[in-house]
C-alpha cells in the first residue's frame, strides 16, 4: 500500500491529498466536507471520524477535537490509538514544502510514521465532526489481522526513526516520553 500510495502522491496535481483503502469505504460527501472546512477556514489538514465496520456492527469511532497548543495535541493524537491517513485531506504543499513520503523500510505503522510528520509541519489543522470513514475490520488478509510479530518490528522501527525526526526537528524532549511509552507498549502486546 505504501508504494501505492508513494506513486500517487509523486503524479498527484491537485491541492490536497487524501487516501482510502482499497477495503474500506466513504460518506458520499466526505471530501466535499472536509474540503469546505478546509476552504473555510485555511486549514492544511482537516479530518474526520470513522466508524469501525464488523459484520454484525458499527462502532462510531470520536478522533480527539482539534487542541490549539500544537504540542499537546500532537502527543494526545500520537497516544490515542487511530493515527490514519485515510479520515483526513492535507495539503500537497506539506508533502511537497518538508519533502514528506511514504517510509521504505517497514510496512506496518507507515500511516503514524506519515500522519504525524504532516501534522507536525500543518500550520492549521481542523476537524469535521461527523464519521464519515467507514473502516473494514473483517478483511482477513489485512495486516493487523497477521504477522503479528512483523507488525510489532515495524512498530519498534517507526518509533525509533520518529525519535531520530524528532530529534533532527530539535522537538525530541517534547514527545520522547509519548513514544517510549509507544515503544514499551508494542514490546508488551
Amino acid at each position: 500500500a505504501a508504494k501505492a500510495r508513494s506513486a500517487g502522491l509523486r503524479i498527484a496535481s491537485g491541492d490536497y491529498i487524501a487516501y482510502c483503502d482499497s477495503d474500506d469505504w466513504i460518506a458520499t460527501d466526505m471530501y466535499e466536507l472536509l474540503l469546505k472546512k478546509a476552504e473555510e477556514t485555511g486549514a492544511d489538514i482537516v479530518y474526520c471520524d470513522f466508524n469501525m465496520v464488523y459484520s454484525d456492527k458499527r462502532i462510531n469511532y470520536n478522533n480527539l477535537p482539534v487542541i490549539k497548543d500544537k504540542v499537546k495535541f500532537l502527543k494526545t493524537y500520537m497516544v490515542t490509538g487511530w493515527t490514519s491517513l485515510c479520515n483526513m485531506i492535507a495539503k500537497r504543499s506539506l508533502y511537497e514544502n518538508y519533502q514528506l513520503d511514504f517510509p521504505t523500510n517497514f510496512t506496518y505503522c507507515e500511516d503514524f510514521y506519515l500522519s504525524v510528520k504532516l501534522m507536525y509541519f500543518a500550520k492549521h489543522i481542523e476537524k469535521v465532526n461527523k464519521c464519515l470513514y467507514y473502516y473494514n475490520r473483517e478483511n482477513e488478509s489485512s495486516l493487523l489481522h497477521n504477522n503479528k510479530s512483523q507488525a510489532r518490528e515495524d512498530e519498534l522501527v517507526c518509533y525509533s526513526e520518529m525519535i531520530d525526526f524528532f530529534d533532527a526537528e530539535g522537538s525530541k524532549d517534547d514527545y520522547i516520553q509519548e513514544l517510549s511509552w509507544k515503544i514499551l507498549r508494542c514490546q508488551q502486546d
